[in-house]
């Protein structure tokens, strides 16, 4: 299982994925999972069945395998902690948007509600960072590929839940800060979640605009790696899309300009720099400039002007130098 779990981090190796796919190695370890009663081999298996579905085909052969349902109880019974986590792992893989043409899981829409509903508890645990990541992970996946999902998430406050988590991480477990690869997929829920008319209420009301403008305020260069700086750009450019959708009026807007995110959006639109010449952060925050404009006074010519001006007019041709 080990060696599997190996090979599946090769993910380039088409020959190793068009072997494991003729020797049904996926519906063997979804029977493993079935039939094993070890916590240990149930881990394995788990990681194996992450490791290697990182394929449409291989995720349709999870699914004839009847592996979907397997997950999905695994995730939401009695068992252990850890063998949730991984089970979570699993989930988040199979619904990865990164995956192309992997629009839809067949078996999952069914479990929806119970799934939804363990990943909160999951995530209201301190089991780790590498737990909470995936967990996350797996709800931001499912905002995307089960619209269901953000219903239950709005009934059940679990989007107040993953900010609160946010934001307290250091009086729970000692830790200075969450990862932004967590607080990346908290943005998204809150993106998805500001497209409905219920999430939008939702998000106004209960801080949600002040909580995204202090990750629109996150600065660009507050991490080491290329991975984090690539997270940094997408939460700053999620945060900013999110915020667009939530301000469609004065209150909003008033709200907005109070937490201070008319002047951090200025600031990502005329400092290239502070966007890491990152266009898809300036088209973002050009959009939220202009709908605020409607609300509040912004003096920035840029903002007034037409948008494809002020685009050419703001964007920079240097290429990222991180």
């Amino acid at each position: 299982v080990n060696l599997l779990i190996e090979f599946g981090k090769n993910q380039q190796d088409d020959v190793i994925f068009a072997v494991i796919s003729q020797l049904d190695i996926i519906k063997t370890l979804v029977n493993l999972c079935e039939v094993n009663k070890t916590k240990e081999i149930k881990l394995l298996t788990l990681r194996a069945l992450s490791s290697l579905c990182c394929t449409e085909s291989s995720i349709r052969q999870l699914e004839r395998a009847g592996g979907i349902a397997t997950i999905c109880r695994l995730l939401t019974s009695s068992t252990t902690l850890e063998v949730k986590v991984e089970a979570a792992g699993v989930l988040a893989q199979i619904t990865s948007p990164w995956i192309t043409e992997n629009h839809r899981v067949n078996g999952l829409t069914s479990f929806i509600p119970d799934i939804v509903l363990q990943l909160s508890t999951l995530a209201s645990l301190d089991c780790g960072e590498d737990s909470l990541l995936l967990v996350s992970a797996a709800l931001a996946n499912l905002t995307f590929m089960e619209p269901t999902s953000l219903d239950i998430i709005l009934e059940h406050n679990i989007w107040r839940l993953l900010t609160s988590r946010v934001d307290s991480v250091g009086t729970i477990s000692g830790e200075q800060f969450v990862s932004v690869f967590v607080r990346d997929q908290v943005v998204t829920i809150l993106a998805n979640l500001a497209a409905k008319d219920k999430g939008r209420i939702s998000l106004s009301e209960h801080k949600g605009i002040q909580y995204l403008v202090k990750e629109l305020s996150m600065p660009i260069f507050c991490v080491d790696t290329q991975q984090e700086m690539n997270a940094v750009e997408r939460i700053i450019k999620k945060s900013a899309i999110a915020l667009c959708r939530l301000c469609v009026g004065e209150a909003e807007c008033r709200t907005l300009e109070a937490a201070g995110g008319v002047q951090r959006s200025v600031q990502l639109c005329e400092d290239a720099a502070a966007r890491n010449y990152n266009d898809s952060i300036l088209v973002a925050c050009l959009a939220l400039l202009r709908r605020a404009a409607n609300h509040v006074k912004i003096t920035q010519s840029f903002v007034h002007e037409n948008l494809v001006d002020s685009f050419r007019e703001l964007t920079s041709a240097q290429e990222s130098y991180v």
